[in-house]
């Protein structure tokens, strides 16, 4: 498990790290499969992470210094971008700082890694999951414009008028969700050990309640964080695709005879916005696609990723990772 399996955004690595103990009295676990890992995150994944700083940034100034497009359906993109942000920093800080820490042996950056790395892991967790939420706020609008309903068109166009709200909503509600995730990590300190062996990361008392391990940070976490907003997802998307097509050949046919230059624009600007929530969308289920086969083979057969299959589970968290970076 890589940098005792903190990976950013994934409970999966979580719940590894709550599971590590001490085999003996003042032994240090560090990174796994070091030799891999100093290229596979270190290298490769604070690169792309760097990247992924660099864009978002850049674009999260034309979010703020345009407000016409601050005023679109690519408002939801803006926020994401600050959002991409942070989760790219707690990448490189979760991630890559421990890989360097084991290579390199320097144990001040252990300490100074133990002083952020549970903050840090839930601010990471509640970023992911107010990420999926925007992205299923700004699907759902896209949805609404479907329809042809009276009703719906209200809702749609309430949501298009409180856009600022409904982002500040869907982060509270993402920081009341995850803020759990800070009682269930703590690192302490063994008073007989020194060097790296003297401080270790456990679980606490509250994570280790076999009721609250099964049904809260297992089943309910991956139900809600990913199987659910994984099909409902690929459902939206399928049905917003299927109108774009049959808009477009309306639009087809009767731009030339029926539509003024106006409504034009309007329907390119339109189809322009969706087809980038489309691709936002598309690159967010590929990056959860292995995400969601990794819980149901957990579900029904953890015994084997944790013993003939240990290796390609710690990879496996690692990529998931990295795919979450690179669909950002």
């Amino acid at each position: 498990m890589s940098a005792l399996g903190l990976s950013e955004g994934s409970e999966i690595a979580m719940e590894q790290a709550a599971d590590e103990y001490w085999t003996e009295e003042c032994q240090y676990i560090g990174t796994d499969y070091l030799h891999i890992k100093i290229y596979l995150i270190g290298v490769f994944g604070t690169g792309i992470a760097l990247l992924n700083i660099l864009f978002n940034s850049f674009f999260t100034l034309v979010f703020v210094k345009n407000k016409q497009l601050r005023l679109s359906p690519l408002y939801y993109f803006g926020i994401l971008a600050i959002l991409d942000i942070l989760l790219a920093v707690n990448y490189i800080l979760l991630m890559s700082v421990p890989v360097y820490m084991d290579q390199f042996e320097q144990l001040w950056l252990y300490h100074i890694f133990l002083l952020y790395v549970v903050p840090m892991m839930t601010a990471s967790n509640c970023a992911m999951f107010g990420s999926m939420l925007l992205i299923f706020m700004a699907t759902l609008e896209r949805l609404l414009r479907t329809f042809h309903s009276e009703k719906l068109a209200v809702l749609r166009k309430f949501l298009e008028r409180c856009r600022p709200e409904v982002c500040f909503v869907c982060i509270g509600i993402a920081f009341v969700y995850k803020l759990c995730t800070y009682f269930e990590l703590h690192y302490v300190e063994n008073d007989n050990c020194t060097d790296w062996a003297q401080y270790e990361i456990k679980a606490t008392a509250l994570s280790m309640i076999p009721e609250y391990r099964f049904w809260w940070m297992f089943v309910a976490r991956n139900l809600i964080d990913r199987i659910f907003p994984f099909f409902i997802l690929v459902l939206i998307n399928f049905l917003i695709i299927r109108t774009l097509k049959r808009e477009h050949q309306r639009f087809s046919v009767n731009e030339h005879r029926l539509l003024s230059f106006s409504d034009v624009n309007n329907k390119k600007i339109l189809r322009d916005a969706t087809r980038a929530l489309i691709a936002l969308v598309s690159l967010y289920l590929m990056s959860q696609t292995l995400q969601v086969f990794t819980t149901f083979w957990e579900a029904f057969h953890r015994s084997s990723l944790e013993g003939d299959y240990s290796e390609l589970y710690s990879y496996l968290n690692d990529v998931m990772s990295l795919m979450t970076l690179l669909s950002r």
